[in-house]
């Protein structure tokens, strides 16, 4: 069976999207030997045309999500957000078995590569480990009224057959109809969420039997979008972010090395940074 990853990649007027997809590309061929399909627009393509040749391209037409503040500090980072392609992953992927990351997951080792001796069809991640240590991410556990599971769509992995055709299906159902969902479940209804979507369809095609539902098994380490990026060595990045500690006048500037492993970085201005050097 072949086996590959696939990016989406759209770039907006603030960050280069199609950059770090191929900055992360070249790191899935040197640690994990896989062929890696970007998916990505006409205008973006052009922008790195010389830079695509390692890679197979799709090329497709951007689904926007309206516009998104892309830094919680700075009211002048606004753009379209174009994040909605995802849904899409079943239909053009060239492979059997596809793992689908987004184009901020630094990939610094072969642990992906578990997922395709996974006796699952479908997995994404339920739990995340925020690598600074201030559990920032303890209140995505659950999403809307109803406190549905959240599953992230950070990484998704899928072998091609019944199942994940028909999550793949549930999640463009959802997709077609978020506003009726969002009412269902009691979560906000814009802007349209890949995770919210693909945790629906997953709970869905398990007969929303929670506990029935598989998910990759380790955590999905991430550094929350106030912690900034620098690359130490091909394997070592270091996370410098505040904290507050307690009794403090104010927060202390830490920092965490993240070495040898797989981490989603939130901060893409940083990253940018740090890829084009």
């Amino acid at each position: 069976m072949s086996q590959g990853f696939m990016i989406f990649a759209f770039n907006n007027a603030k960050i280069d999207y199609l950059a770090q997809a191929i900055w992360v590309g070249h790191r899935i061929r040197e640690y994990l030997d896989k062929p890696v399909t970007i998916v990505t627009d006409v205008a973006s393509f052009e922008e790195h045309a010389q830079h695509l040749a390692a890679f197979n391209v799709i090329q497709t037409e951007p689904l926007a999500l309206g516009q998104r503040n892309f830094d919680i500090f700075n009211d002048d980072r606004v753009a379209l957000w174009y994040n909605a392609n995802r849904y899409q992953a079943y239909e053009i992927t060239p492979y059997d078995e596809t793992i689908v990351i987004d184009s901020d997951y630094i990939v610094s080792s072969g642990q992906l590569n578990l997922l395709f001796d996974s006796p699952h069809d479908f997995l994404t991640h339920r739990a995340v480990h925020d690598v600074t240590s201030k559990n920032s991410f303890e209140a995505f556990d659950t999403f809307g009224t109803t406190q549905m599971p959240h599953y992230w769509a950070t990484v998704l992995y899928f072998r091609k057959g019944a199942l994940a055709k028909q999550i793949f299906n549930l999640v463009t159902m959802i997709k077609t109809n978020y506003k009726y969902y969002s009412k269902l479940y009691q979560f906000m209804g814009h802007p349209y969420r890949n995770d919210y979507a693909v945790s629906l369809a997953q709970l869905i095609a398990y007969g929303h039997r929670i506990d029935a539902v598989p998910s990759i098994p380790w955590l999905l380490n991430t550094a929350p979008a106030d912690a900034t990026i620098t690359q130490i060595d091909d394997k070592t990045f270091e996370f410098r972010y505040e904290k507050w500690i307690h009794g403090q006048p104010a927060p202390k500037n830490m920092r965490v090395k993240i070495s040898e492993q797989d981490v989603h970085c939130l901060e893409k201005f940083s990253m940018g940074e740090m890829i084009s050097g």
